[in-house]
């Protein structure tokens, strides 16, 4: 998409096939200079829980993690705003939401950033045409993101410790 600063910014929602937990989703960032990967717990209902009790996060034994890998990422912003303050997002009037993933159109902190490389010689505007600025609204914090693109992986059967085990070892 050819970068316009004249065009409006505007939300749009993301269906990335996997429903968050709501309660905890505890997400995880693993990182090195040029590979990125988001992991947090999916919702997967428990049949049996009749709303009796809270249920303790283990990270060793909690199976359902959705994983997610940037490649060629530029910036990220994570922390505030949790669920309860939302309302204090710069974009929650363009209609953020909790729980729920977005992707920012015509979004400025890519012209702002595209704007601060223009100071290098060799800068050449194209580079930044395939960025994307997508936003994660979990439970406890906000993750922003500043990438050419990114894979959903699905872990049904493993703990947060093996997806992580397994992300660390792609890393090396």
């Amino acid at each position: 998409m050819k970068l316009d600063p004249s065009k409006k910014q505007y939300l749009k929602e993301i269906d990335l096939n996997v429903k968050m937990d709501s309660g905890a989703p505890c997400p995880y960032i693993i990182k090195n200079e040029y590979k990125l990967y988001l992991m947090f717990y999916i919702d997967m209902p428990d049949p049996n829980w009749d709303g009796t009790y809270v249920n303790v996060r283990d990270n060793a034994r909690d199976k359902g993690i959705a994983c997610i890998s940037f490649n060629n990422y530029c910036q990220i912003i994570d922390g505030w705003p949790n669920d309860e303050v939302l309302i204090g997002h710069r974009y929650y009037e363009f209609g953020l939401k909790s729980y729920r993933f977005f992707e920012v159109i015509h979004s400025d902190w890519i012209m702002d950033i595209l704007n601060r490389n223009r100071k290098h010689p060799n800068h050449n505007d194209s580079l930044f045409e395939d960025d994307k600025h997508y936003i994660f609204c979990f439970h406890d914090t906000c993750f922003e993101i500043i990438t050419n693109g990114y894979k959903v992986d699905v872990f049904n059967d493993k703990s947060m410790k093996d997806v992580c085990e397994m992300v660390i070892n792609k890393m090396f």
